[in-house]
């Protein structure tokens, strides 16, 4: 990756409009380089302020940081994270949902969720397990 750029910059600086053209090897080094980069970047579970209100007020906000933690050892291909406050209606407890949109194949974003339900039921205690929950849908 190194080498392609500072040859397309020595090209660039001496003139070499030819060279600047980028050839479609170099395209798909760059894809894979910038796909890469945005599979690495660790997914952070946001809470709005209500949100974080509510963690802290329920004990909880170490325990989202296990579920981000645990999100992104267990799951690949995470699109997008959010979060809510949602009331149980049956009941007026209410819980955090953190909801994630997986992209990839049925199957296997199953087995990447029952991996990440082992590990939560393991880390995180009762009552403070139930009052975070965690919703997907795969694209």
């Amino acid at each position: 990756m190194l080498s392609f750029l500072s040859n397309r910059r020595q090209h660039v600086q001496d003139g070499y409009t030819y060279e600047t053209i980028i050839k479609q090897d170099d395209i798909e080094l760059l894809r894979s380089f910038v796909e890469g980069r945005a599979a690495s970047r660790p997914v952070v579970v946001p809470l709005s302020r209500e949100a974080d209100a509510f963690c802290s007020r329920q004990g909880i906000r170490k325990y989202v940081n296990v579920a981000s933690d645990l999100i992104n050892q267990c799951f690949s291909n995470i699109q997008n994270v959010e979060s809510e406050i949602l009331q149980d209606p049956d009941a007026e407890d209410q819980f955090l949902v953190i909801h994630l949109e997986v992209k990839g194949e049925i199957e296997a974003v199953l087995d990447m969720y029952d991996k990440y339900t082992e590990e939560w039921v393991s880390r995180v205690p009762w009552p403070e397990r139930g009052k975070i929950s965690l919703s997907y849908i795969v694209i």
